[in-house]
């Protein structure tokens, strides 16, 4: 049942709202100091409710919401504490570092050379042993918060992707999404990104807008946006081969950029001293992280493969089923969108680590081409903070969270290899 012309405005007021009131209320109550995060339940009980709530109702919403209202909303977690998180402790001290000109690749947080960086909350920010695993660009997004201490560089950072969401709000209506679907995930993006202000947001919009221009034919652009991606987070290489592909006909064009990209590869370990094989922040997140896993969780869990032979097996099957994608994608059996939400969702599903906040890379593009079962894989990713309510049942929310990459995945290589 259609609803009437009077009552269509009020609910595109209240559902950004309702959505930034859920969010700055738990993450009110849920409030710690200590770090020992507990509540996780709440959570994602809220967001389960919330997502069955938009999808009995999907087919009653017919518009975004406006610039101004998505704005003003949002603003309400302006100040709040990020909801299960510590990141935002390690952003603002290495924007601090970074731009103090000292080398967040070399000095840790626990380095004495850096205790005239004045920082009221140093001692919060979590693994101090280890060095930064962002780049560049993503230091200096977090340097932008350096002037100011914790509170107030948070809410700068927070009131910045406010606006990184109202691009992406742009971008959604660009690409034709459906409304529903940006209702659906609101609440997720508002704690994950406008809360607890996590860098892949910006990654993903500078990605999104790199698809645009290649839709458009600008190979210029197109690069600048990737390399702006990939600089910012280094998830954006898997989708370097879409570039090569797209414009593989110009090879001049083509040399220019690889040569610009390679540059800046080897400047970057030039000036940074960076070995991701000697420091121990990549080093450690590479070899020895473990959160909320798919494949790696259960060949390790159920079948007894020990982590040191069920790592370098997961990661393995994620190459191998990546470049299995790329040959399709080279057949124009998938297309660039298409190859890319395979490619992020197979990550999330093989990887050792699958943070909520990870979502995004395969979300996009899931509800940019409106595919349920991609859909559903990502609103089950709030399952992970069960780790902070049961963690004795955390195995089970593990099997939840990722059992829907099978039928997703099975249903689309049937499309592709037919």
């Amino acid at each position: 049942m259609e609803i009437d012309n009077e009552k269509k405005p009020l609910m595109h007021y209240l559902l950004p709202i309702l959505s930034s009131l859920i969010i700055f209320g738990l993450s009110y109550y849920l409030e710690v100091d200590n770090q020992e995060y507990y509540g996780g339940i709440y959570y994602i009980m809220a967001t389960l409710v919330w997502s069955f709530f938009i999808y009995l109702i999907h087919r009653k919403i017919k518009r975004f919401p406006s610039y101004l209202v998505l704005f003003f909303s949002s603003t309400i977690l302006l100040g709040s504490s990020p909801l299960f998180e510590n990141d935002h402790y390690r952003y603002i001290w290495e924007g601090k570092v970074w731009v103090s000109g000292e080398n967040p690749y070399l000095k840790t947080p626990r380095s004495k050379e850096l205790n005239y960086i004045k920082y009221d909350k140093r001692k919060s920010v979590a693994y101090k042993k280890l060095t930064t695993i962002y780049p560049p660009l993503a230091l200096s997004w977090f340097a932008l918060s350096s002037p100011f201490q914790h509170k107030f560089a948070t809410i700068l950072l927070q009131f910045l992707n406010i606006l990184l969401l109202l691009i992406f709000l742009f971008q959604l209506k660009k690409l034709k999404v459906p409304p529903s679907l940006f209702y659906l995930f609101l609440p997720y993006w508002m704690k994950e990104y406008v809360a607890a202000v996590h860098i892949d947001f910006l990654a993903v919009i500078l990605l999104i807008q790199f698809f645009i221009e290649i839709k458009k034919g600008r190979i210029q652009p197109s690069f600048l946006f990737w390399f702006l991606s990939f600089w910012t987070k280094y998830l954006a290489i898997f989708l370097l081969p879409v570039f090569i592909m797209k414009y593989w006909g110009q090879k001049k064009e083509m040399m220019k950029y690889g040569l610009l990209f390679l540059t800046s590869v080897i400047l970057f370990f030039f000036l940074s001293g960076y070995n991701p094989f000697q420091y121990s922040g990549a080093k450690l997140f590479i070899q020895h992280w473990y959160w909320n896993p798919g494949f790696f969780g259960w060949i390790n869990r159920y079948l007894g493969i020990h982590t040191s032979v069920a790592r370098p097996l997961s990661i393995g099957f994620f190459f191998v089923s990546t470049i299995f994608y790329l040959f399709l994608f080279y057949k124009k059996k998938l297309t660039d969108i298409k190859y890319s939400l395979l490619t992020f969702s197979s990550l999330m599903f093989f990887a050792p680590v699958y943070n909520a906040f990870y979502t995004i890379w395969f979300c996009t593009f899931a509800i940019v081409l409106k595919n349920k079962w991609a859909i559903i894989y990502a609103v089950f990713s709030s399952l992970c903070y069960s780790y902070y309510s049961i963690p004795e049942y955390a195995h089970i929310s593990e099997i939840v969270t990722h059992i829907w990459f099978l039928p997703f995945i099975a249903i689309e290589l049937k499309k592709a290899l037919t």
